[in-house]
């Protein structure tokens, strides 16, 4: 089940990606907030909901106007929707730089605090490495996410 969703996240971070040269987002439509390596960063959010054989998987990616993009996945047992909680963002989160750079969360969490119909908020913090180890690592923290619509 974890390669699933390891699948799942790397083909949100290609979905959420866009060319940043094809890229504005105005303030008001700003919902993913993050300091990477102590720098702000923001991205416009879509969640991509999906059930599998009893659970539900969903991704949530953001990318912002420089082309870097931030991709968080996580897995609940699907009884009653997506429940509010804590989840843990080992191996399920991913910080794409401007420069191509994949760094892969090493460890980290994940709060949803709010479900309210297809719209879903919450907070995250994670500390990735650079899949190829080749340059170093990356420390994504006071991540926020409001009101982002589930498809």
């Amino acid at each position: 089940m974890k390669t699933n969703i390891i699948i799942f996240a790397v083909l949100s971070s290609l979905f959420f990606g866009c060319n940043k040269d094809e890229l504005t987002i105005p303030e008001e439509n700003v919902n993913l907030r993050a300091k990477v390596d102590g720098k702000d960063w923001k991205g416009r959010a879509n969640a991509a909901f999906q059930q599998v054989q009893g659970r539900v998987i969903i991704g949530v990616g953001a990318a912002w106007t420089d082309g870097s993009t931030i991709t968080l996945t996580f897995e609940a047992t699907d009884t009653q929707g997506v429940p509010t909680g804590n989840y843990d963002l080992t191996d399920l989160a991913i910080f794409s730089s401007t420069a191509g750079t994949t760094f892969l969360a090493r460890s980290g969490t994940l709060t949803i605090t709010k479900v309210d119909g297809t719209f879903i908020s919450g907070k995250f913090d994670f500390y990735a490495e650079d899949k190829a180890k080749q340059d170093g690592f990356v420390t994504v923290s006071d991540g926020v996410f409001t009101d982002v619509q589930m498809k």
